[in-house]
């Protein structure tokens, strides 16, 4: 039922990644190393401003939206507990896949793999305990998939922040010139 909200959300991580992982590309492809790090920065960040600014629009018409989307009075406690925990977790989902995209970008896509695959092997593991060992119902799934997304996106900040990366972040510059370019 609200399956259609994360789609945005994953929507709008997809497109800051694959439009800025290919901006990234082609300044680090000229030699532009200080502008392909100050474009991954702002690019990050931008992401990060629109998906919560989104996610938090979602969160003030919750109601709304459920309803919208075929809810009913039976689903709507599930479909609630689940959509505000998807919601919260927004700046991990968006972070989950700038990594996934941008660790290949930077030449480290073994790491990039095994965080992708970790992250979901540690979601399937956490719904399992969850669910069928303490029974914490449908906002434990939630919580187990931002969790799934939490964890690879802190190694990926881990990754990111260390200037031995190929690209890592950097002083936030905004360049709205590089935004415009989506």
């Amino acid at each position: 039922m609200v399956y259609p909200v994360i789609n945005l959300l994953i929507g709008v991580g997809v497109m800051f990644s694959t439009g800025g992982g290919a901006i990234v590309a082609k300044l680090m492809g000229e030699g532009k190393d200080k502008e392909a790090k100050e474009g991954f920065t702002s690019i990050a960040i931008s992401g990060l401003v629109v998906g919560c600014i989104v996610s938090l629009i979602c969160i003030i018409f919750i109601d709304k939206i459920i309803y919208t989307l075929g809810g009913n009075d039976q689903l709507y406690k599930y479909c609630y507990d689940y959509l505000l925990w998807m919601l919260i977790f927004t700046p991990f989902l968006i972070l989950k896949i700038y990594s996934d995209y941008f660790l290949i970008t930077a030449g480290v896509s073994k790491l990039g793999l095994i965080n992708a695959i970790g992250g979901g092997v540690l979601n399937i593991v956490l719904d399992y305990i969850f669910l069928y060992i303490f029974k914490m119902g449908i906002t434990s799934a939630a919580i187990a998939t931002g969790l799934g997304y939490g964890v690879p996106s802190i190694i990926g900040i881990i990754h990111f922040s260390k200037k031995s990366s190929a690209i890592h972040f950097v002083k936030f510059k905004f360049n709205f010139k590089l935004i415009k370019l989506f």
